[in-house]
Formats: structure tokens, sequence, C-alpha cells
């Protein structure tokens, strides 16, 4: 089998992207790493959809502080941020990365990719609410819903652990991270990730 001068130099790029994620993430990454070693030996990822993007290998991102909502009523999305901010002190609907435990999950927000935040970050989640907007849908009205209703939901958040929950038996659930700036790998990658953690 004889090999073109043009996938020989792919290939070649293919290896030198493999080494160039690894080193990234060992560089830029390690507190992730170090919080969720176990897991992603497991092959639980973290996954996070990008709408009309699909990265071949990674991509550093920054993260919005003024994220506005698709569905959620302005009003709901503002007094959602409020409950976050007294819980936790962050605007989890404003300054959050949204991402989820499950590859098919994050189809739902466009073409899924590994998500690995960069430095110091927070999140929080509920292992039991795939989706905060349809959670609150289904209990009560999206457009004026009950203010203790919200209160129940934000207290029930975790900012914790999060490591002892990805698998969740095969559930998904939303998961919202704070961080500065933060990696999407394209998920070909995992098998070498692995290998590397």
């Amino acid at each position: 089998m004889n090999i073109t001068l043009e996938e020989y130099y792919y290939d070649d790029l293919i290896e030198d992207k493999r080494k160039e994620i690894i080193e990234v993430l060992n560089r830029d990454c390690k507190p992730f790493i170090r919080e969720f070693k176990n897991n992603l030996k497991n092959d639980d990822f973290i996954y996070r959809g990008v709408y009309y993007q699909e990265i071949d290998f990674y991509e550093k991102k920054k993260s919005r502080q003024d994220r506005r909502p698709l569905n959620t009523p302005e009003h709901t999305h503002k007094r959602l941020d409020d409950l976050f901010m007294k819980e936790f002190g962050w605007k989890a609907r404003s300054e959050g990365v949204f991402c989820t435990n499950k590859r098919k999950q994050a189809f739902g927000f466009g073409e899924p990719h590994l998500f690995f935040p960069i430095g110091q970050y927070d999140y929080i989640y509920n292992e039991k609410i795939r989706d905060l907007y349809v959670h609150i849908k289904e209990k009560d009205t999206i457009n004026s819903p009950d203010p203790n209703l919200l209160e129940t939901i934000i207290s029930s958040y975790k900012n914790n652990n999060l490591n002892k929950h990805l698998d969740n038996g095969g559930k998904s659930f939303e998961i919202v991270f704070r961080c500065k700036e933060y990696y999407i790998i394209n998920p070909d990658y995992k098998s070498d990730i692995l290998v590397y953690i």
C-alpha cells in the first residue's frame, strides 16, 4: 500500500496535535485533571455542545460574563442569578459555561466536545436536574415561577464532589462551570487523553 505525500503529512499533523493537546492539558488544566482523574480513566468526561462548529483538534475559549438566556424569560433568568449569587457567590446563569456529563445531551446544544477548564474553576450541579429551564417548566410556569419553588430548587444544587456523580447511573445532568477560559477538544482524542492520565 502506497501512502501519498499528503497522507504522510496529515498523519504527522495528527500526531503533532495529539502531543500538543496532552501538553496543553498538562500545563493549563492541572486542577481539573487532579479532581477528575479517576473519572476520566473510567471514560466519564464532561461535554459541551458548540453550535455551528466542529473543532478538528482543540480550541481555547473565553468564558462570557454576560450570557443572555435562549429561552428563559429575562426576569426569571435574573431571579435565578440572584439566587445562585446568594447561595454560591456567583451568577451561574450569566457567568456560567454550560456542560453535561453525557455526550448525548450535549448534542442538544450543538456538536459535542470534551470540556476542560483552564486553571481555577468552580461548578454547580444537581445530578437530578437534566436541564434547569425544563425542570422549572415541568414544575411551574417559566414566565412567573413560584419564588419559593426557585429557592428550593437552587438550594438543592451542589458545588463539590461532582467527581462522585459523573456516571450518575447513565443519567445526564446539567453542570455549570465558572472559569476564565477553557478548552474544547474534539472527542476523537479521548483515547489519547486516557493514555496520558
